[in-house]
């Protein structure tokens, strides 16, 4: 994949970012890496996204990540890792527990990104922009529906990296956006852009009472989308 070249004022703007609005969400890592081993990111989807007509989430989870390899150049490192996706769903109407959903990478396939710009005579310290260059997940929620949750290859799923030195390791912030592509039973759905930061809370997916009624006009209307297309 050809990494899109970054102007100066784009590189300050990388910076800008990750120095200001990631730094807020920092994790603690003993390896300058973008995913932390063992962390989890919550890839949030704005407005909620709902499987089938009573299974609906506005969260998944994207956890357990750990270090497989790792590729330099002279202006870019690619991490590549292994990891799980996992959500749980609620009924739009009533926000009872619908099912849960766990996935695992294709066989043969890994969740990488690449950083950049990136010296390799570095210290692995600083601000990165990143994009997703691969994540492929497979597999059944509880009631038995075949789920498959990929990266779309055409559209660019970036985020910025800020790896800065503390004492015993270092301080992580990473934060980007997910574009995928999502099918159930071999159907394609409809899928908002994920935007996903260092998980708060354990990855079990179910909105807070309070959220999930914010959210319940949004999934209403998803819900009844995907009951017309089941008709």
């Amino acid at each position: 994949m050809k990494t899109p070249f970054l102007s100066a004022r784009m590189y300050a703007t990388i910076i800008f970012t990750v120095a200001t609005s990631l730094a807020q969400a920092a994790r603690f890592s003993t390896l300058p890496l973008a995913f932390p081993i063992g962390s989890t990111f919550d890839l949030n989807a704005p407005g909620g996204i709902c499987i089938t007509a009573n299974e609906c989430t506005n969260d998944v989870f994207i956890s357990n990540f750990q270090l497989i390899n790792l590729t330099n150049s002279r202006s870019w490192e690619d991490e590549t890792f292994t990891a799980t996706l996992s959500a749980s769903f609620v009924d739009p109407i009533t926000l009872a527990p619908t099912g849960t959903a766990s996935l695992s990478l294709l066989p043969g396939t890994f969740f990488t990104v690449r950083l950049y710009p990136f010296n390799i005579s570095q210290d692995h310290t600083g601000a990165y922009a990143e994009i997703l260059i691969s994540a492929s997940f497979l597999g059944a929620d509880s009631n038995g529906n075949v789920i498959k949750v990929s990266y779309d290859p055409n559209l660019a799923s970036m985020g910025f990296v800020g790896i800065n030195p503390v004492i015993g390791g270092y301080n992580i912030s990473n934060s980007f956006s997910m574009l995928t592509q999502i099918s159930v039973n071999g159907t394609p759905i409809s899928v908002p852009i994920f935007k996903a930061t260092f998980a708060t809370s354990p990855p079990n997916g179910i909105p807070e009472p309070t959220t999930a009624l914010m959210l319940m006009p949004g999934l209403l209307v998803l819900a009844a989308q995907r009951r017309s297309r089941s008709i």
